[in-house]
Formats: C-alpha cells, sequence, structure tokens
C-alpha cells in the first residue's frame, strides 16, 4: 500500500498527462513494485531475529493502517458535506503526510541502530508486547476492509453513502426490491454458504478416513460441474448489441461475399473472433442471435477453463468448484447492476469484447502452464495457446507471450539458469513465428495477396490507453479496483521472492506452485484490468473479476482450513471473506433470478416462459431468430431504437422493390447514436452485401490506410444498378460513404425513384459514357454538385441555443432521474429542447455528433461532442458564463474541470489538449 501511494505521489508531482499518468501509474504498480516489495520483505524476513528487522515491519504496517483510517475520515466526511471538493483537496496531501511520517520513522530507527542501539532494544521489547505479527495482520486485514467499503466509490449526496448499499434500496417506494425479497436472497445466500462449508469439512474428513473415496469423488465432480456450466450459464436472451457485434458481423458477412481476411477484411478485435462468427453463419442465418451464440460459446469455454485451473490451483477442489459457480453467478449479476436498479439491464453477452472473445487463448496458456509437470517448461498445451493467439489477435498474442515468458524468466532466474532461460523464450515465440507464417501461406495461395498486418494493427492508434477517440482517464473517485491490484501485487510479490531465494534449502516460496498457478493468474488479472487503465468506467473492472478469483479462492480456502483447525488469527481474519461472500451472494440472487432480469438462462425460460425441455428451448431460440429477421419492433437496452430501425425497414423494402440482384449500393450513414452502421445493417437483413471492399464503416474509418484503399478500389456500378441514400446525406455520411458517394457522382448521374420515406431514397445509378435512359420509375436527377461532407456546427448557432436548452434543463431539474438521460425522458420532464440539438430520436451536438445529459443528485453534466477546435476558446469562454454552468471542462476527466466562467487564457490552456469536447456541469441547487 506504502509503495502504490509512493508512486501515486511521484507520478502527481511529474505532472504527466491524466491518461499517461494512468498507464505509468498501472505499468509500474504490476512490474517494479512487486519487485521492490519482495527484495525488501526478503531483507526484513531473512532474519526475524534482527531487532530493526521487527521494527521496521512494524512501521510499515501501522502507517499502512494510518493512512487507510485517513482516508476513510476524509471519504466519510466528504459524503457527509456533500462537497466532492473535500475530497479533492484533502486527499493526497494526507497520503503525502502519512508517507513523510513513514519516511521520517525509517530513518529514525536506522540512526538508533548505530547512535542509540539500547533505544531500539526497548522500542523492539514494546513492539513484541503490544503489536505481533498476530495484531498487525488483523488490524491491517480489517482496515483494508473498511477502506475498500468507503473509498469503493466517492459519492457525496448519495443518499445510501455509495453504490455498496444501494442494492438494498428500492429506486422508488414500494419497488424492487423489498424487504421481504432482500431476506429471502440473504436466506439462500446463507445457505449457500453452508454448502461451501460443508464441502471443506467434508473433504477434510474424507481424506483423513477414505482418500479414495474422496478420489473418485472428485474424478466425478469436476466433469459434472463443467457440463452444467455449460448449460446454465448459456443466455437464451440472445441479447446483442448492434454496434459492438457489427464490428465482427460486418468482416464475417464481408468474408461471405468474397472478401478475404487480414486483406481488404479486418476487424479491431482480430481475426479469430470474426472466423468464429462466419463459421456461425455458416451454422445459421447471418443475424446478431446466432452471432451471440458464437460468443457464448467463447463465453462458456472461457468458464470451464477458469474452473479447471481452479481446480488445480487448491487442494480443497470441491468447495473450490462450488466458490466459482458463486463467482460465475457474481461475474453475470455485476454486468447486469452497472448502472442501479434503474439501469440493471446490462449483459455479460451483449459485447463481444468482453471476455471469451478477447481472452479466450490468455486462459488457456494460464491452464497449460497450471497442469505441466513439476519441471515442464513446455507442453502441447503451452504451443496449441500460442499457435491460437496468432490467429485470434494482436492482443491476443501479446498476452500469451507475456505470461509464457513471464513464467519462463522468473523459473530460470529462480533456478540461476540464464543459458536456458534464453533458449526457453526463444521455444516461446516459435508457435506464434509458425502460425503467423501458416496464416501468410495460406492467404497467399488463396488470394494472391500477403496478408497486411500494418493496417490490422493501424486500429491500435485509436484503441489504446493514452489515445483520446477511445481512453477515459481515472477521475480519483471509484476505487473499487484496489483489491484486484493488492491480489496482483501481493501475488507477483511472493513469486519474486521466489526468485530472490532461489533453491535454498528450506525457503517456504521455493516451490512451482507459486511460479505455475499464481503468477499466470496475477499476469491475466493485469493484463485484463489494463481495459479499465485504459478506460476507466467503474463496472468494466469486471472484466477482471473472474482472473482474480484464482488468486483469491485459494487463499480463502486455506485461511477457513485454518480457521476449522481452531486457529484464532485465522478465525479473526475469516470473518471478512465470509462478509464479502455472504454480500456477493445477496446481490447475485437479487440481480440474477429477478423477474425481469436482463438474462434468460435455463431457470429463467422454465420459470417465466414455460420452456422446461429441450425441444421447448429449441423453439424459443427459434422464435427469438425469427423475430430478429422480420425486423420487428423489440424492447430492451440491446434492441434497435425506432428511428433506426425504420431507416433499416425503409431501406429493406426500397432493396425488395428496386434491387433484384446482389448489385446495389447503400449508404445509410450514422444511427440515432451517431455510429455508423446503418449500412451493414440493412444489407444483413437483406441477405446482400456491400459492392465495395467493405466491412464496417465505423471501424473502417479508423485507419486511414483501410480507407484509402477502400476509395481507391474501382466502381463497379452499371448503368441501372440501384443506389440507396439517406436522403439527408450531406449531415449522416461519414468520410467512408461521402467517399463513396463523391466518387459515384464524379462517374455517372442518379436518378431517384419513387416510394422514398422521410429519410431513405432510391436512385438509378448511370454513368457518363452511357446515355441517361428514359424510365418510367425516374422522378429527378441528384447532381455532382451536392455536397456530402458535413461540417461542425457552427459556434454562433451553438451559442445562440445553448442558454435556452441549458435554463429549461434547469427548470425541470427536480422531474429529472439520477443517470443517464436521453431525449425522451427529458421531453417527458416537460424540457423543451431547441431542435438545432435534436435530430431524430435523439439530441446532438449540432450537426450530428453525440450530445448527452448525466443526472447526479443535484449536478446535470451536457456533454458535447464534435466541436470545431478551432472554435473551442470561443465556445469555452460563453459557455461558462452561461448562468447555470458552474464548472467546465475539456476532457472528461474531474481533474480538468475549471470553475466558470473562464478567463480567454483558461480556455486557451484547456483547449490545448484538441479534443473537440466540452463538458458544462450544471449546479442546481438553490
Amino acid at each position: 500500500m506504502l509503495g502504490f501511494l509512493w508512486l501515486v505521489v511521484l507520478i502527481d508531482a511529474s505532472g504527466l498527462a491524466p491518461r499517461l499518468g494512468n498507464l505509468v501509474l498501472f505499468v509500474a504498480s504490476i512490474s517494479i513494485l512487486p519487485a521492490v516489495c519482495a527484495a525488501i520483505q526478503y531483507w526484513i524476513g531473512r532474519d526475524s531475529r534482527v531487532v530493526i528487522n521487527r521494527v521496521l515491519e512494524s512501521i510499515n504496517v501501522w502507517c499502512t493502517v494510518l493512512v487507510l483510517l485517513a482516508l476513510i475520515i476524509i471519504s466519510v466526511t466528504t459524503w457527509s458535506q456533500g462537497e466532492l471538493s473535500f475530497w479533492q483537496k484533502n486527499a493526497l496531501w494526507v497520503a503525502q503526510a502519512t508517507l513523510e511520517l513513514h519516511l521520517a520513522l525509517v530513518v529514525a530507527v536506522l540512526g538508533f541502530t548505530y547512535a542509540r542501539p539500547t533505544l531500539l532494544k526497548h522500542i523492539e521489547t514494546a513492539v513484541l508486547r503490544y503489536s505481533p505479527s498476530s495484531v498487525q495482520t488483523v488490524a491491517f486485514a480489517y482496515a483494508f476492509a473498511v477502506g475498500f467499503i468507503a473509498l469503493f466509490r466517492i459519492a457525496p449526496g448519495n443518499g445510501h453513502f455509495n453504490a455498496l448499499f444501494d442494492i438494498f434500496s428500492a429506486p422508488i417506494p414500494g419497488g424492487f426490491p423489498n424487504p421481504l425479497q432482500i431476506a429471502i436472497a440473504a436466506l439462500f445466500a446463507i445457505l449457500s454458504i453452508m454448502i461451501g462449508a460443508s464441502l471443506l469439512i467434508a473433504e477434510r474428513q474424507l481424506d483423513e478416513r477414505t482418500p479414495g473415496t474422496l478420489l473418485r469423488i472428485r474424478k466425478l465432480a469436476l466433469p459434472l460441474t463443467i457440463v452444467g456450466t455449460a448449460f446454465l450459464c448459456f443466455d437464451f436472451s440472445l441479447s446483442a448489441e448492434p454496434f459492438h457485434y457489427m464490428t465482427n458481423v460486418g468482416p464475417a458477412l464481408h468474408l461471405m461475399n468474397g472478401g478475404t481476411l487480414m486483406v481488404d477484411t479486418f476487424s479491431q478485435y482480430g481475426p479469430g473472433p470474426v472466423l468464429i462468427t462466419y463459421l456461425a453463419f455458416q451454422l445459421g442465418q447471418p443475424s446478431f442471435a446466432v452471432a451471440n451464440i458464437a460468443i457464448q460459446f467463447c463465453n462458456i469455454l472461457f468458464y470451464i477453463l477458469l474452473l479447471i485451473a481452479l481446480w488445480h490451483s487448491t487442494p480443497h477442489k470441491l468447495a473450490a468448484l462450488w466458490l466459482g459457480l458463486i463467482a460465475l453467478t457474481f461475474w453475470l449479476s455485476g454486468w447486469a447492476y452497472n448502472g442501479g436498479w434503474s439501469y440493471a439491464d446490462g449483459n455479460v453477452n451483449g459485447a463481444p469484447s468482453v471476455l471469451g472473445a478477447r481472452y479466450l487463448p490468455l486462459m488457456l496458456m494460464v491452464v497449460a502452464l497450471a497442469i505441466g509437470a513439476q519441471n515442464s517448461r513446455h507442453s502441447v498445451l503451452t504451443f496449441l495457446a500460442s499457435f491460437l493467439a496468432a490467429f485470434w489477435s494482436a492482443e491476443a498474442v501479446a498476452g500469451v507471450l507475456a505470461l509464457h515468458c513471464g513464467f519462463l524468466t522468473l523459473i530460470n532466474w529462480r533456478d540461476r539458469n540464464y543459458r536456458r532461460l534464453v533458449v526457453d523464450l526463444a521455444l516461446a515465440c516459435l508457435p506464434v513465428a509458425i502460425a503467423l507464417m501458416a496464416m501468410t501461406l495460406g492467404i497467399f495461395l488463396t488470394s494472391g495477396k500477403l496478408p497486411a498486418f500494418a493496417i490490422y494493427l493501424g486500429y491500435f492508434a485509436s484503441y489504446n490507453p493514452v489515445a483520446l477517440f477511445w481512453s477515459k482517464p481515472f477521475e480519483g473517485l471509484f476505487w473499487g479496483w484496489i483489491p484486484f491490484l493488492l491480489a496482483v501485487v501481493v501475488a507477483a510479490g511472493i513469486s519474486w521472492l521466489a526468485v530472490i531465494g532461489g533453491r535454498q534449502k528450506g525457503f517456504l516460496y521455493c516451490s512451482d506452485h507459486c511460479l505455475r498457478r499464481c503468477l499466470p493468474a496475477a499476469l491475466l488479472t493485469a493484463l485484463m484490468s489494463a481495459y479499465f487503465v485504459g478506460r476507466s468506467v467503474d463496472f468494466v473492472i469486471l472484466i477482471a473479476f473472474l482472473p482474480l478469483t484464482l488468486l483469491v479462492i485459494p487463499p480463502f480456502l486455506w485461511l477457513a482450513n485454518a480457521a476449522a483447525s481452531r486457529d484464532r488469527v485465522a478465525m479473526s481474519l475469516l470473518t471478512i471473506p465470509l462478509i464479502a461472500l455472504l454480500w456477493m451472494s445477496i446481490f447475485s440472487l437479487l440481480i440474477l433470478f429477478r423477474v425481469g432480469s436482463s438474462y434468460s438462462l435455463i431457470v429463467h425460460e422454465c420459470r417465466d416462459h414455460g420452456r422446461c425441455t429441450p425441444a421447448a428451448l429449441g423453439r424459443g431460440l427459434s422464435e427469438k431468430l425469427r423475430h430478429e429477421l422480420a425486423l420487428e419492433p423489440e424492447k430492451g437496452v440491446w434492441a434497435l431504437n425506432p428511428y433506426d430501425r425504420s431507416v433499416v425497414v425503409d431501406a429493406n423494402r426500397l432493396m425488395a422493390r428496386f434491387a433484384d440482384s446482389n448489385e446495389v449500393t447503400i449508404l445509410l450513414g450514422a444511427s440515432d447514436y451517431g455510429y455508423h452502421m446503418l449500412s451493414e445493417l440493412a444489407l444483413m437483413y437483406a441477405g446482400k452485401w456491400h459492392t465495395w471492399p467493405r466491412s464496417f464503416a465505423f471501424s473502417d474509418e479508423l485507419v486511414p490506410r483501410l480507407l484509402e484503399s477502400i476509395l481507391a478500389a474501382p466502381i463497379n456500378l452499371r448503368s441501372g444498378n440501384i443506389v440507396i441514400l439517406r436522403r439527408n446525406e450531406a449531415e449522416e455520411l461519414g468520410s467512408l460513404e461521402a467517399g463513396v458517394l463523391k466518387k459515384i457522382l464524379s462517374n455517372g448521374y442518379l436518378c431517384s425513384l419513387e416510394g422514398p420515406s422521410d429519410e431513405v431514397v432510391a436512385y438509378r445509378f448511370y454513368r457518363h459514357d452511357d446515355p441517361l435512359h428514359s424510365s418510367n420509375d425516374c422522378t429527378g436527377l441528384l447532381y455532382k454538385k451536392r455536397s456530402a461532407v458535413a461540417s461542425p456546427g457552427k459556434p454562433d448557432e451553438i451559442l445562440r441555443d445553448l442558454p435556452t436548452l441549458i435554463r429549461n434543463i434547469q427548470d425541470a431539474a427536480a422531474m429529472l432521474p439520477d443517470g443517464a438521460i436521453d431525449l425522451a425522458t427529458l421531453r417527458r420532464a416537460n424540457v423543451h429542447v431547441p431542435k438545432l440539438f435534436v435530430r431524430g430520436f435523439r439530441m446532438v451536438t449540432p450537426p450530428w455528433a453525440e450530445a448527452s445529459v448525466t443526472k447526479f443528485e443535484k449536478f446535470i453534466t451536457l456533454d458535447l461532442f464534435g466541436i470545431d477546435p478551432t472554435a473551442c476558446t470561443v465556445m469555452l469562454v460563453e459557455a461558462s458564463r452561461i448562468p447555470g454552468v458552474a464548472r467546465i471542462a475539456t476532457t472528461g476527466a474531474s481533474v480538468d474541470e475549471r470553475s466558470a466562467p473562464l478567463t480567454d487564457e483558461q480556455a486557451a490552456q484547456a483547449c490545448l489538449l484538441n479534443t473537440g469536447f466540452i463538458r458544462l456541469i450544471q449546479d442546481t441547487r438553490p
């Protein structure tokens, strides 16, 4: 803890930009910090009889307890006062003061070693009497536990303190959950804990009396748990968020229609998930429902591998499997409850980038290392994991190499075998090299072209922890990720102790166990936590929860086993994980199994829909697929909203009427939320695809070289071909589709056809070198002079209507709910939104960029995107002077917020970040 605080203070003093500072802190915390802590611990612990060692250890522990207690007090005071500024002003100062005290005490003790050895002996006597190791351990554990609760989320004004307590309070009186429902969930939670305890006790007794019977039970328990997990975790709701899924669906459809993977067909998730989706489309009609089944297949494989790794991580295997199942239910529930009861509609399968489709090769590598023989460095499974990763994604390659090479490096350093380390590292990289060569050869033989790895890697210019496009810096308010970091540092630190201690006889940490099981699990937890580091949205830390269980469940069972043996310290410490397990179980039961859950597991299907047999479940899946393909209206956060659905339905109607063949060009532009994906949606449901070598407009536009190659492709349109275009193409089309339209118009004319809708128009294309044929269905021309490039909203227009928007929102503040607020919610609260900020069914920053409104207690945040960088300073100065605007920023980080109004100099400095983003925070308190 103290080492982490030193890193925080040093990085803050360095003046690094927030995003870069977050990245440096993360990398240093998982690499330098464990090694340094292990070295210090080894030096202190190698002879516990030395007086100074005992004293220094006591100073470290009690200074850690002191800083935790101080931060707890600041957090509670911040909540009671309702002023976030109290936390921002005092938290870092308290940490710095504690570190200075710690440094002073260490220097004093070191000085006493030479100047006052007698006094140091008296200090040691006092430490042994009043602060033995058992007392220090219990004090730190309870201080950390209370600190986690108090610091989980700094939320001044939250009536229930923070989100840990929100789950026990219904959002509306008489709503869900009521006290009876909470009591029932608590009873079932207690029962689940008792089952786990019974399994632990039974294993102990069987191991002592009839070990053969225990072995047979264990052999049966693992496969039964795996089969049960596969069935019980499948979600029949098939929830799929179209925007994220299209990243795999678009390239898979491109492959089905003549594209070549890694030549003209790309996804930022890598070729592996695209191939998985492609194979799924060979078995079922292309749709989000079928793609969701493919992603669930990957997720369930991840769950199975996790249980296998957990099985090999502890001698208490039956209890570990039971706790693993509890962890899986919490994982599913945590994703559902990503915004409180009012927004408890999340789903872990709703996006393909959360688990299996991203991290499956990494989990396979963890299992390969965990089940390896004691002296083995490589195996068939490690080869398979690395080989698979090369076909999966660049992220997977980096991950499996980090896991395998990290293990090889530390185990060879422990053995002081540096020559073998070089050979082992080369062998670890060999499967990746073989797979890449095989991929290159296969692509060349099938297409005559080499894979464009540089284009694929171009996605990482947009998706990385310091990219303004994707990243979201840490605001210093959510600290629920601290247990993840602590577990990683402790596990990595133990591994480093094994390295430093070498193979000296009797050294506790010399065994392969920590290097084969703890270290890979810690590295996987760190790698999966990296998503949160780059995009610090509270709930995404759950991505790393499952590998965290590999670090938490084995020591918890060890502690429980010690407590069962009447160890008083273990019994004292066991209270903390038991309370955490009880809370997690109650939370999971309330979220996952409630009526109206965002999941539809087998339990829900049987209870809520009467589908209790395999045949009935199959009919339910078929009906879900038919419902989607018919483009029937759906409810739920994952469904297409009415506006986007109407655009797609209109486009499909025109295609059915005019386009007899697949030779149709469709340019529909942005969705209601500003994502360029409607063209791909319409073509998928029509059973057609683009006449241009494109996969998904949104992601294709992110890589300049890919965009250039698409627009450089020759026009394949013939006179008479159909072009379906968004009516307001100048504002709706992105750079890719605008470029396509420009190229079409440079080579021919578009003749408009009958039957357009308010949003979509159909045209016939005629080349310049062909005479314009008369046609009964032609009603007009779209001339080349029409522009298809949208320009940012004019600052004077935005500033003209912005005060009206802010005033209207403030007047209705009492009627607005906490959380994200869409246009429909504003209108229900009688908020008049000026037409300039409305397009379809959503709010925009003129002309079409995203705009969002969020309320938290008495504060309302208005975020404007797509702001012209050349007008940023003027916009900031004028917007900061609007009545009601309390703070303003050009990033989403609270550290960048400035009190309104701004001077010209302050505005110019804030605009140096060039984010194209403005955040206006309104204080609605009287």
